[in-house]
């Protein structure tokens, strides 16, 4: 009795163990395209005298996780120099990048940039990331200096 219940749980769990290996050949998952827009905007006003040296650079990036491992997809800088040359949010620098083939059940993106401060020779940076949710097409990143 026992070798015909051990013959049955076999299968079973082998299985379990293939789910989704199974459901990919049987349903293969389609790719999907992903948006991410980014807009570069100055928070507050640095025409002030004492930002006259402070500069600014903001890295953008969007990675791509497939099992806990990272891929870059794609990167940019963008460097309009001091601090003061980086407009208002109504006029903000806009960067669109489509991501095609995302597969949403084995794959996550998430999107993110970091900013680095230069004043006087002194450094300060921050980064910031954001996951692109399954099922979203599209995703709006603020950037505020």
């Amino acid at each position: 009795m026992r070798k015909y219940l051990f013959l049955l749980l076999v299968p079973i769990l082998f299985s379990i163990a293939l789910q989704g290996n199974v459901r990919d050949i049987i349903k293969p998952e389609a790719p999907v395209s992903k948006t991410v827009r980014f807009s570069i905007f100055s928070a507050i006003d640095y025409k002030s005298p004492s930002y006259k040296n402070s500069k600014a650079q903001v890295l953008l990036s969007i990675w791509k996780y497939k099992n806990g491992n990272p891929e870059l997809v794609w990167s940019q800088i963008v460097n309009e120099g001091g601090l003061k040359n980086y407009p208002a949010e109504e006029n903000a620098l806009f960067r669109e990048i489509n991501i095609n083939n995302v597969k949403e059940r084995s794959e996550r993106l998430v999107a993110g940039y970091k900013i680095i401060y230069n004043t006087k020779g002194s450094e300060l940076s921050y980064e910031k990331g954001y996951l692109v949710p399954e099922g979203q097409e599209i995703k709006e990143l603020p950037v505020s200096l």
